[in-house]
């Protein structure tokens, strides 16, 4: 008898070098698939560094009145590199400052040098008086709370602001030689130096001057979740970040505006629309947590949302008005529907295995590839999106895009001059890309290899949207480069 050994070799594919992204037209639309390359260092290629001007604060916008009965308004001085110097004519130390300051004003006014003294507590008749003993000729302001603004506890104290109005130096008290500092500085700001200010986010594989970074800030932590909300009112379209367990609220220029503490569950975020008193709500989770939840801003008031089973993705339905807001929510276990003021998700029984969720209103990527309005299946014809795992856009004319489970995160804005709309995609690998809707073309491709979430939003009121990239411990805001 003979014994025949057999022996099973697996044949093992490599795995893709790119990630495709599909646009599936609707009507007579045309079509397109788009490759992402994997690689984030190809031989050959010359990366371009794509940097963003770190946050800085910005003068406040106010009209100070002068002594003269004038009165200088601070978004007027745009364009100028700002000193102002807090002052008192009992202050010891500002008497020996001011001299040296009204020299620099003299000489670098016709350069675009404003420099303004504001007398703290003495009233515009003694501040005129004092201010023509030391032969001053520079702008004397009347102090109203604005040394509280800054925070000013020592006298003098001499502030310097750049010609877009952010605060780029500050010195509290006077030493002798302190002088030549402020004036280096000042001709660093006059000769728009960015001294420090600008941070690279990411490299430029294809685009390098396409978009351009309007600011980057901070997070407490590793970022989770970022979304950009627009308002009717553009004083209160909103930049949330969640990470390092805190949930961060910013203006369109990058000011803080809330900070709350963030529930374990808080990750994703989701604009859940406005409460029956107008209080403005976000939903928040994480894949793989069992629950998720509410949270009002800026208060950071939470209610949670239990979902029944692990989390896979979730999207708001209704956020237009308080009473029909709900979230869809899809888990291991099938999608449930939790309504806004439920604590608990209420499983669909019937429904096929949804993959992905995306859109306002909601559209649902079903398992064989269906997309279509989540809870009214219906199946028609073959199946339009095989093999895809994200549902990447959604519109209702029944167009879509579609992406392989790489495909972290992604956003629909039109980012650039004219009238055609853009994909911002963001991929496991480390690549931010931007796509044109209308003929699948790679716009942008960044290297970012931390990046993990992105939104879009009209931060500014141009009429155009901003990209907000959350990656690693950062927020940054990317716009077009011709905006």
């Amino acid at each position: 008898m003979t014994l025949l050994a057999t022996t099973a070799v697996a044949v093992t594919q490599a795995p893709p070098a790119e990630d495709v992204v599909t646009w599936i037209p609707g009507g007579d639309a045309i079509g397109w698939r788009t490759p992402i390359a994997r690689e984030i260092r190809p031989a050959g290629v010359t990366l371009t560094p794509l940097v963003a001007p770190n946050w800085l604060a910005r003068l406040p916008r106010v009209k100070l009145g002068l002594a003269d009965g004038g009165s200088v308004d601070f978004s007027s001085l745009r364009g100028k590199v700002v000193l102002i110097d807090f002052w008192a004519s009992w202050c010891g130390p500002c008497l020996q400052e001011l001299p040296h300051l009204q020299k620099l004003h003299a000489d670098n006014q016709p350069k675009g040098l404003a420099a303004i003294a504001i007398n703290v507590d003495e009233g515009a008749e003694l501040a005129r008086t004092s201010a023509k003993k030391i032969g001053l000729t520079m702008p004397i302001g009347i102090n109203d709370g604005l040394d509280d603004q800054f925070g000013v506890r020592i006298l003098p104290t001499v502030v310097l602001a750049d010609k877009a109005g952010r605060i780029r130096g500050r010195w509290d008290g006077y030493r002798a030689g302190l002088e030549n500092v402020i004036e280096e500085k000042v001709q660093r700001l006059l000769a728009d130096e960015p001294d420090g200010t600008l941070r690279p986010v990411a490299q430029a594989l294809k685009g390098a001057r396409v978009l351009r970074g309007v600011w980057v800030r901070d997070l407490p932590g590793e970022v989770d979740g970022v979304l950009a909300i627009t308002d009717r009112d553009p004083a209160k379209t909103r930049v949330v970040a969640a990470g390092g367990g805190a949930i961060m609220t910013y203006d369109g220029d990058g000011e803080i505006k809330g900070k709350a503490r963030a529930p374990s569950w808080a990750g994703r975020l989701l604009d859940f629309g406005r409460a029956a008193d107008g209080t403005k709500e976000i939903a928040a989770y994480r894949v793989g947590s069992t629950m998720m939840g509410i949270v009002a801003l800026p208060s950071g008031d939470a209610r949670n949302v239990d979902a029944g089973a692990p989390i896979a993705t979730a999207a708001v339905l209704g956020a237009a008005t308080p009473e029909n807001r709900a979230l869809a929510i899809v888990t291991t276990n099938g999608t449930a529907i939790a309504k806004a003021n439920g604590s608990e998700a209420k499983r669909q029984e019937g429904v096929p295995k949804i993959l992905d969720l995306t859109g306002a209103p909601v559209v649902a990527l079903y398992e064989d590839g269906h997309i279509g309005p989540i809870g009214t299946y219906e199946h028609q014809g073959p199946a339009r999106a095989e093999g895809a795992a994200r549902l990447l856009y959604a519109g209702d004319d029944r167009t879509a895009a579609v992406g392989p489970r790489a495909v972290v995160a992604s956003a629909l804005g039109r980012f650039l001059p004219g009238e055609r709309t853009q994909l911002a995609v963001v991929t496991y690998a480390g690549h931010v890309a931007l796509l044109d809707t209308a003929d699948g073309a790679l716009l942008v491709d960044l290297v970012w290899p931390d990046a993990r979430d992105v939104s879009a939003a009209d931060l500014d009121g141009d009429g155009r949207d901003e990209l907000v990239v959350g990656s690693s411990r950062f927020v940054t805001v990317l716009t077009g480069a011709g905006s």
